[in-house]
């Protein structure tokens, strides 16, 4: 198939959208993503017993040299390794960062980066495993050579929210942080459609839509991939499956799918002594949506507390109280604002699916659209 075909087949396959410019991937963030992987490998290969790794972190270097990406110097990234050993298998269940970042006591507390970047020059990072507990060193070795490019990606994918700290992109709001960490932590059990709705609103969140780009750039080069593998690799790949559903999502399939957990959703709703008897399916599922967006938002509110650190007293999910005399009646504002956008919707549960339908299907397109650029990245 010639370069231009291939480019017409992208260009329909993702809604005849099709750019050649270069956006959000710094530059040497892939060489980077490898280089750390490469000390990582090493890391593991030294180790004496997987215990080993949780107690003594990885301090990557480059030889001392560090590590540039576009303007940010980086002079040591500090990787632990945690392993769960509930796991039947072993698996890479995920990566994180920690943040410097803070928020600014204004209307919107938006996020910003600290006065002092020199604090930006060490990373710390980590690495989570989950694995049987007779797992062995030469086990997690063989398994990070046989993932390298996830590995590699999943690197990269935390240097850009490094770099985005950096670069405080996006003027986050605390409320749309705490979004992004109640939906990291709530779980509905085994009510699968729920729970997909909840990793949905993480994964096409704007702070993981920023390292989208460069994930699946520092994945392509690892596997040297040339302008002709482009189509084939990016509609198989899991960046574009994962964006393909959320772009898909229904809330009519959503509610479907729901009828499939009915005895699971009785028992949540006695939990919470709601009543069920003479309810038709769709009545328990309307209840069952109702709780799950208070329960939600509450946990929202929760966060919110947490990230902002402010000795406020939260009575109730729509109601704030405040009776700190260290809080300033700014900062109470501030923090009533970002708990009425957050609580918005109120138990109106319709309203509030059908609105992130929407959203799923508008945000999904377009981060598709950003990662369909790093076709420009890859040589002819």
């Amino acid at each position: 198939m010639k370069v231009n075909e291939l480019k017409q087949l992208i260009k329909e396959e993702i809604d005849n959208v099709f750019l050649s410019e270069k956006l959000g991937v710094p530059s040497n963030i892939t060489r980077v993503g490898s280089q750390l992987f490469d000390e990582y490998l090493d890391y593991i290969k030294g180790a004496a017993q997987p215990v080993d790794l949780e107690t003594q972190p990885l301090n990557a270097n480059n030889s001392n040299n560090g590590f540039d990406i576009a303007d940010l110097h980086i002079d040591n990234v500090s990787i632990e390794t945690n392993i769960d050993d509930r796991f039947t298998e072993l698996v890479f269940v995920g990566m994180g960062v920690t943040s410097l970042q803070r928020f600014k006591s204004d209307s919107n507390l938006r996020l910003l980066p600290p006065q002092d970047l020199d604090q930006f020059k060490d990373v710390e990072m980590s690495v989570r495993l989950g694995a049987p507990p007779s797992v062995e060193i030469d086990d997690i070795y063989n398994f990070l050579v046989t993932n390298k490019s996830e590995m590699v990606g999943s690197f990269a994918h935390e240097l850009k929210h490094w770099y985005d700290s950096y670069k405080n992109v996006g003027g986050l709001k605390a409320g749309d942080r705490s979004k992004y960490a109640a939906s990291t932590k709530f779980s509905a059990g085994d009510i699968k459609p729920i729970n997909d709705f909840i990793f949905m609103l993480y994964y096409i969140s704007g702070i993981e839509s920023l390292v989208r780009s460069s994930e699946l750039a520092a994945e392509m080069e690892d596997q040297g991939l040339t302008k002709k593998d482009f189509y084939n690799y990016l509609t198989q790949n899991k960046i574009f499956q994962s964006l393909k559903k959320v772009k898909e999502w229904s809330y009519e399939k959503f509610r479907e799918d729901l009828k499939q957990h009915i005895p699971s959703i009785i028992s949540i709703l006695k939990h919470t002594n709601t009543p069920t008897k003479g309810l038709s399916e769709d009545q328990l599922i309307d209840k069952f949506l109702e709780a799950t967006l208070y329960a939600f938002t509450r946990l929202q509110v929760d966060e919110l507390v947490n990230i902002i650190q402010d000795p406020l007293n939260i009575a109730h999910i729509f109601s704030a109280l405040f009776g700190q005399p260290t809080t300033s009646d700014k900062d109470k504002e501030a923090f009533e604002k970002q708990v009425k956008l957050i609580a918005r919707f109120g138990v109106d549960y319709e309203k509030y699916f059908k609105y992130n339908e929407k959203l799923f299907h508008m945000l999904g397109n377009n981060v598709i659209k950003k990662i369909s650029k790093t076709y420009d990245l890859l040589p002819d």
